[in-house]
């Protein structure tokens, strides 16, 4: 699987003026989340209770989920890993997710541009949706919750998918 980083994908848009740099808080922390995945994609391994081994980096990324967010994925790739593979990964075999839960695709688009928009701020937390710039279609949101001084991301609905959102 090929991924590029999201700071490459995006560069060639940020001179764009149709590029829309995030103008809040947690659109700003989604995106510094996603582009630290996109440099190691390895961290999100721990998290989904793949072959990885825990170090203190993937303990770090891993604190921007919340625990619920953490124990869905994790149940998510659980399940599917029964469902396909037994309960056990086998060399060679996709037995889990299909694709990048935390972007609800396989890739890092690489030349596109990601429009980010919050829908609202409550006590629920703030829901960021992420398009494509010139495309009404939603690729994904995201439940960000302010948690002392940083934002982590509690929810996350991809279209054919939910972790921790409620049921459609």
């Amino acid at each position: 699987m090929k991924r590029w980083p999201l700071l490459i994908a995006l560069a060639p848009l940020l001179a764009s003026p149709s590029f829309a740099a995030p103008a809040k808080p947690a659109e700003h922390a989604l995106l510094q989340i996603i582009d630290e995945f996109d440099q190691n994609p390895d961290l999100l391994e721990p998290i989904l209770g793949r072959s990885g081994q825990k170090t203190a980096e993937t303990e770090r990324f891993a604190s921007h989920f919340s625990p619920a967010l953490r124990k869905a994925l994790h149940a998510a790739e659980s399940d599917l890993v029964q469902q396909y593979c037994g309960g056990t990964y086998r060399d060679g075999e996709l037995c889990g997710l299909d694709y990048i839960p935390l972007t609800c695709a396989q890739d890092i688009f690489d030349s596109a541009s990601a429009v980010l928009t919050s829908e609202n701020s409550d006590q629920d937390g703030t829901i960021i949706t992420y398009r494509i710039s010139g495309d009404d279609t939603i690729i994904a949101r995201y439940r960000m919750q302010q948690m002392h001084e940083s934002w982590i991301i509690d929810g996350i609905d991809c279209d054919y998918s939910t972790f921790n959102w409620p049921q459609k």
